[in-house]
């Protein structure tokens, strides 16, 4: 495109910066003062009420800004043929010319990313999300390495219902942005795209390349980019990293916020403009995102971690176990066995999980049904040698009679093909014929070429089915390769509960059972949890952690979900002068006390949205886990609004995608999309259910 097509009355156009998308993008100079300017005009395929409404939103977010690296807001004109936006000039070129060129050192390329970065930080503080960062939107300054950020069609305030925008440019997509994920799309979006100009600024090529746009979106939420430095083996091994953390597919794994970037790319320039090899550094130390984001792990359970992990290595070589966790609700119960899953998977081992509801009580095996058709979904997403192997085994073991072990797991017909039609039995013959074949079914998936970790949740609320299914596939159990874990509140589980009858009788058959105790955080643990939590150390959290104690009695359910309410309280705030989270002790002495974590958790989930609080008390009548698709027939809401609700779920922290409940060597099934869900805790799903009234919980009931 020619400065010819770029008329604006009163300004000379002298050269085009940008052309391409819904705007084009040139300097110009004024009629009137000389001086030059930014013009922003519509391409000529955008109809002309489209393109006053989107120069008109863009407009007023440059008049929010005031930023050292953003544009000031010269005039909007909306009276010629073609309107036009009117910046003020920013010195530079743009991003790509320079990526093209690759002329720039190492040293060079940090100050710019470090000045991006800040330039970045102060677009968020103004409560803006970007959404559309590219090489083509962002000047670079030959001679001061600044940059400037001069595009904001796509831009919108954070909460802020989103007005039609063009498409973001797919090599830059957060994989949050492509509407695949039950991520929600906010800074951490902004800092993908921003990790994805960085790669090519380092390495000269983009994270993900292909002639099919799809191809790489799909790459954006699925595929893991090549090391930079593997790539261009010139690229700092530190700024590497940096980029590898910007580009995680999870938000929660990138940085959190534009400055605790920027406070590790400017650590990492003193020493490259110094001429120094960049010394390895924890990153991201002083990176504190708008949002709480307590630290992942256990706290406290090192001891308790141990005894899962030495049953685990006796099943893999001797006979099968059962361990036994129990303690109270909040614990860490289903904490402590997560974080045995990736133990489990070494050397091809498998880690499945299912979990009784006490809500949804109708059908029977429920956790059991969740564990095994968990274990078809990875089978499935294994090598075409590795399905025939495991095809072979389990076909073996069911003989002309799998059709009854398909019809419980319809997955395994995928696996094993057409099956002959079986007898039919009256009740009791038909049970026992599927206990025993179930029996060797689970016999064929497992030994010590392929261990199993099979997690049973909450069996406080065990069905009797359930418990007879268990009974005879566990009893006197003779195989390597198998790993039973059943978390259950010895609180609510008594001497006469049917639970303790199961647990009875199969360590009379000669199954192995034994039990882990869970006890609340000592305060030790606490101090060290608080500390990390708010990015201190020990002196700065000891104050916090002692309070935190009293009103918690030191459940680390509790103890997360009163943090995060200090924090939607704003009593404990982000100081970014110091790189910790700094709270209000009086403030937070003075708040009432929460006799239980249900109340608490019913007053988070009320401060939210309302369609989100309604989209969570609803998915609690359709039990711990659930679909998209199924909650909105129910609602009789729209998919895209039930959607937008669940991810307002999601960010605060009451819902789990279904692909993080702890498979982790999980895949998806093709045409399967991230579109179920699981409450974080039971208590979430009990507190989003007391907050329906009692004389609508029959009407909304399902299950």
């Amino acid at each position: 495109m020619s400065t010819d097509q770029m008329v604006v009355p009163g300004y000379v156009p002298l050269h085009v910066l940008r052309v391409g998308g819904a705007q084009m993008l040139c300097r110009a100079r004024s009629e009137d003062s000389g001086s030059t300017v930014l013009l922003k005009v519509p391409a000529e395929s955008i109809s002309e009420s489209g393109a006053r409404a989107a120069l008109q939103r863009e407009a007023v977010l440059f008049r929010r800004l005031s930023v050292d690296g953003v544009p000031g807001f010269v005039g909007l004109d909306l009276g010629g043929s073609r309107p036009a936006l009117i910046l003020e000039d920013r010195p530079g070129d743009p991003l790509s010319a320079v990526i093209e060129a690759g002329a720039l050192a190492i040293p060079a390329r940090i100050r710019f990313a470090w000045h991006l970065a800040k330039v970045l930080e102060e677009v968020h503080a103004a409560h803006i999300l970007h959404l559309s960062l590219n090489p083509s939107s962002v000047l670079i300054d030959a001679a001061t390495l600044g940059a400037s950020i001069v595009d904001f069609g796509s831009a919108v305030l954070r909460g802020a219902a989103r007005p039609p925008t063009p498409d973001p440019d797919p090599a830059y997509l957060a994989p949050e942005q492509s509407g695949r994920t039950a991520w929600e799309v906010d800074e951490r979006s902004d800092l993908y795209s921003l990790g994805a100009i960085l790669y090519e600024l380092f390495t000269g090529r983009r994270p993900f390349v292909s002639d099919d746009p799809l191809e790489v979106v799909h790459a954006h939420i699925a595929r893991r980019a090549t090391a930079p430095v593997e790539v261009d083996p010139k690229v700092p091994t530190v700024i590497g990293d940096v980029i590898s953390k910007l580009l995680s597919k999870s938000p929660e794994d990138r940085y959190q916020s534009a400055s605790g970037l920027a406070a590790d790319l400017e650590r990492a320039l003193h020493h490259a403009e110094a001429g120094e090899d960049i010394p390895a550094f924890e990153l991201g130390r002083r990176d504190l995102g708008h949002r709480l984001v307590l630290p992942p792990g256990l706290y406290g359970r090192k001891q308790e971690l141990t005894l899962l992990q030495q049953a685990l290595e006796r099943s893999r070589s001797g006979p099968g176990e059962v361990v036994l966790v129990e303690g109270y609700s909040g614990i860490g119960k289903t904490a402590l066995v997560g974080a045995l899953a990736g133990r489990a998977v070494e050397d091809g081992g498998r880690f499945v999980s299912g979990k009784f509801d006490q809500l949804v009580r109708g059908a029977p095996y429920t956790a059991i049904r969740q564990a095994f058709r968990e274990l078809m979904r990875q089978v499935l997403v294994g090598s075409d040698t590795q399905i025939r192997a495991w095809s072979g085994a389990v076909s073996e073991a069911l003989g002309q009679a799998g059709q009854v072990i398909v019809d419980f797991l319809p997955e395994l017909g995928r696996i094993l093909g057409p099956q002959p039609a079986v007898a039919e039995l009256g009740p009791a013959e038909a049970q026992n014929r599927f206990s025993r074949l179930f029996r060797e079914f689970v016999r064929a998936t497992t030994g010590p070429e392929r261990p199993l970790v099979l997690f049973l949740d909450d069996l406080q609320w065990i069905d009797s089915a359930s418990r007879d299914l268990m009974r005879v596939v566990l009893s006197n159990w003779p195989s390597s390769g198998l790993l039973v874990v059943g978390a259950f509140r010895n609180n609510e589980v008594g001497p006469d509960h049917p639970l303790m009858e199961l647990i009875q009788d199969l360590s009379s058959s000669g199954t192995s059972v034994s039990s882990i105790r869970l006890e609340p955080l000592g305060q030790e643990s606490l101090d060290t949890f608080v500390a990390d939590s708010l990015r201190g150390d020990a002196e700065h959290g000891a104050p916090l952690a002692s309070l935190i104690a009293r009103k918690t009695g030191g459940n680390p359910f509790f103890v997360t979900q009163f943090m995060r309410s200090l924090a939607e309280r704003d009593l404990l705030v982000p100081d970014r002068s110091s790189g910790v989270w700094a709270y209000d002790l009086d403030g937070i002495e003075k708040q009432p006390s929460t006799p239980n974590v249900v109340d608490l958790l019913a007053g988070r989930i009320e401060r939210l949205p309302d369609a989100a609080c309604e989209a969570l008390k609803m998915a609690a009548c359709l039990g711990n886990r659930f679909d998209e698709r199924t909650l909105t027939i129910v609602s009789g809401g729209d998919r895209q609004q039930v959607r937008e609700s669940l991810r307002v779920a999601l960010a605060e922290g009451f819902l789990l995608r279904g692909d993080e409940v702890g498979d982790a060597n999980a895949g998806t099934l093709e045409g399967e999309g991230p579109s179920t869900y699981r409450f974080l805790h039971d208590r979430v799903q009990q507190a989003a259910y007391v907050l329906i009234p009692r004389s609508e919980r029959a009407k909304v009931h399902v299950g």
